[in-house]
């Protein structure tokens, strides 16, 4: 799926506020892994612009989706709010 509907823009941005990294100007480090060595976000701000994205979005982020490992790069979780969305409509 391709970015629908603005998401990665406010995705963007939520990122911006928490972790001060532009994902649209630094598509390079959308596969690396947000708490990694290339991004370094700390897991605190993870945790709150993981709220962030539920308010944002009215999406709520699973339990499971952390345990599988499925937020942990910018990509997987654009993918999991562009799946979230698509499907609630």
């Amino acid at each position: 799926m391709k970015y629908c509907n603005g998401i990665d823009e406010r995705l963007s941005t939520i990122f911006k506020k928490r972790a001060g990294i532009d994902f649209i100007d630094r598509k390079n480090l959308r596969t690396e892994k947000i708490l990694g060595v290339h991004v370094r976000m700390p897991s605190r701000e993870l945790v709150f612009a993981l709220y962030d994205i539920q308010a944002e979005f009215g999406i709520k982020i699973q339990e499971k989706y952390i345990k599988d490992g499925l937020v942990d790069t910018y990509e997987n979780i654009l993918n999991l709010i562009e799946d979230s969305v698509v499907n609630s409509e």
